[in-house]
């Protein structure tokens, strides 16, 4: 909740009645106006003078000490915020924000209007930047778009101060929440009562959180995959069909394209072995001249050997007569011609020193 402007070190005392002093300030002119009407009325009717001062003492009292119960309404605030930045919201954020990228990376300027990817827009504001820019986002997400960047898309930002005058921080409240009927009537009584006021104004310390279009980007993505993951699993109840639609299509697409490829790549290296091989490829190349070397063999194979040596041996054997013979390669069947034991090792030859 401190994510959506809970005060730190809430449950400790600290931010409880941020407005009090201004509260009370207001509710003193008030008062006073009061007073005055009631004097008018009731001039006749006249309060002994010591239970007057008793009166007054209590209220100067009351009014100065700050109340010490639990204030309830920040924690309410940040509450209310948090259930606004629910899967819904982010969701709408996402197709928003796919129909017109364009206008989103023209969010993301430097003081002379030129694109930059330095940290240089307030996530705070985003919102009212972004339905400036012809954005249809609800009022309440678009408060929360901050936060929300910051709680379930972990973006980073840099903190920076600036003064405002205090003229410049109400217009824009103004334009936030102008359809309100009860703000307008109230900012327009305190707009009188400040107009009669001859206070000099002091300029207020605002604080920025600003970002890059690339953690902006980052942080969105972020959000995706959290919100993704969620709903496949059936844990998070919100609508996402709509943003699913588009991402189904595309993954459809980028499976046929990845089929068709495979295709071309097999096409493509059957013709290169046809062009180096001929047509039987590889391991089919020249079946004629290889049968014919068989035979060959064969034919060398099966002349009489000399008396007591291994092929005679093989003769003799059952075996079927085309599994005597050591090599269908006469070089080879020569080498070994004259072998009658298992421990002599043969010289290869000729032409098979050169692969040693």
């Amino acid at each position: 909740l401190e994510m959506f402007g809970l005060p730190k070190n809430y449950m400790k005392g600290e931010g409880h009645f941020p407005d009090w002093g201004q509260k009370m300030k207001e509710d003193k002119i008030a008062k006073a106006k009061k007073r005055s009407i009631a004097q008018r009325m009731k001039e006749k009717q006249k309060m002994p003078d010591q239970l007057k001062k008793l009166r007054e003492e209590k209220s100067k009292k009351n009014e100065e000490q700050k109340p010490t119960h639990f204030d309830l309404e920040p924690f309410l605030k940040a509450f209310r915020k948090f259930v606004a930045a629910n899967g819904n919201a982010r969701s709408l954020l996402r197709v928003q924000l796919s129909k017109s990228p364009k206008e989103v990376n023209g969010l993301f300027i430097d003081e002379d209007g030129e694109p930059t990817f330095k940290k240089c827009l307030d996530i705070m504001t985003m919102g009212k930047k972004l339905n400036e820019k012809g954005f249809e986002l609800p009022q309440q997400v678009a408060d929360v778009i901050g936060p929300m960047l910051i709680c379930f898309g972990e973006i980073a930002f840099k903190e920076r101060t600036i003064s405002k005058m205090p003229d410049e921080i109400k217009k824009e409240e103004e334009e936030q929440k102008e359809k309100d009927p009860v703000l307008a009537k109230f900012k327009k009584d305190k707009r009188k009562e400040e107009e009669k006021s001859d206070e000099p104004k002091k300029p207020i310390i605002v604080t920025l959180f600003e970002t890059s279009i690339h953690d902006f980007l980052q942080s969105i993505e972020k959000i995706k995959d959290y919100d993704h993951t969620l709903y496949n699993l059936g844990l998070l109840k919100a609508n996402l069909e709509e943003e699913l639609k588009p991402d189904q299509q595309e993954e459809e697409e980028v499976v046929e394209d990845e089929e068709e490829q495979k295709e071309d790549e097999q096409k493509k290296k059957e013709d290169e072995e046809e062009d180096i091989f001929g047509e039987y490829g590889l391991e089919d190349a020249e079946p004629e001249k290889e049968e014919e070397e068989v035979e060959k063999s064969m034919e060398e194979a099966s002349k009489p050997r000399t008396p007591g040596s291994a092929s005679e041996a093989g003769r003799k054997s059952p075996v079927s007569e085309f599994e005597w013979y050591y090599s269908p390669d006469p070089d080879y069947e020569h080498a070994v011609n004259g072998l009658n034991d298992l421990e002599t090792i043969p010289d290869p030859p000729e032409k098979a020193k050169n692969a040693f």
